[in-house]
């Protein structure tokens, strides 16, 4: 049976959708792995929702000059740092203090900060968050992965549902193998004492003994 050569499926995918019209051109706008899509199809495409897309940044370097250029949704764009800097009286530093990459413009300007609920979830906002623990969201901080230190000391205002979110969650909990080892002593002698008893091999010879205790 033929096949299409695998280079052509999303030609001939992309096609199909065109010809049935059932491309949602919003959701394509955002997609980072559509962006060959989105090159061919600049018409269609929202530039508003483009701004949120980190690999589309050279499509919308090109449409600055245009109003539907979402700036909010560019301040929050990881790939977005160049025309951030060069365009800061455009910036909403409102989304601004939830981008990871942005935190040499936030050192900057942090009197333009006025919510520091992004700020609190930026994991490379560690220093600025420590040196103010009384602006932080204790909500947004306790879902960061890098604040557990902090959270670890105020586990009181920490947030559980967040927290439990927290890919960094366990590190709350380090396991101390050598403690480990002494409270189950009397547990291993016992196991150990057990299984190579001299009855058992006898009556159990097919039981290996080469436990690693």
């Amino acid at each position: 049976m033929f096949q299409q050569p695998i280079y052509k499926f999303e030609e001939i995918f992309t096609n199909e959708l065109l010809n049935k019209e059932k491309i949602d051109w919003y959701g394509l706008s955002v997609n980072p792995n559509t962006i060959k899509i989105i090159e061919k199809n600049l018409d269609k495409i929202s530039l508003s929702w483009l701004s949120r897309n980190p690999n589309a940044i050279h499509i919308v370097e090109k449409n600055l000059d245009k109003d539907s250029v979402n700036w909010s949704s560019l301040s929050g764009n990881p790939n977005a740092i160049r025309l951030i800097e060069n365009n800061l009286d455009e910036v909403s530093w409102y989304w601004l203090s939830g981008n990871p990459n942005a935190i040499h413009i936030i050192e900057k300007n942090l009197d333009k900060i006025i919510d520091w609920d992004w700020l609190s979830g930026n994991p490379n906002a560690i220093h600025i968050i420590e040196k103010n623990l009384d602006k932080v969201d204790w909500s947004n901080l306790s879902g960061n992965p890098n604040a557990i230190h902090i959270i670890k000391n105020n586990l009181d205002k920490a947030n559980r549902n967040f927290l439990c979110r927290n890919p960094s969650f366990m590190d709350l909990f380090p396991l101390n193998y050598e403690e480990m080892k002494e409270r189950n002593k009397f547990f291993a002698k016992e196991l150990t004492s057990k299984v190579f008893n001299p009855m058992i091999k006898k009556k159990e010879p097919r039981v290996p003994f080469d436990f690693n205790l």
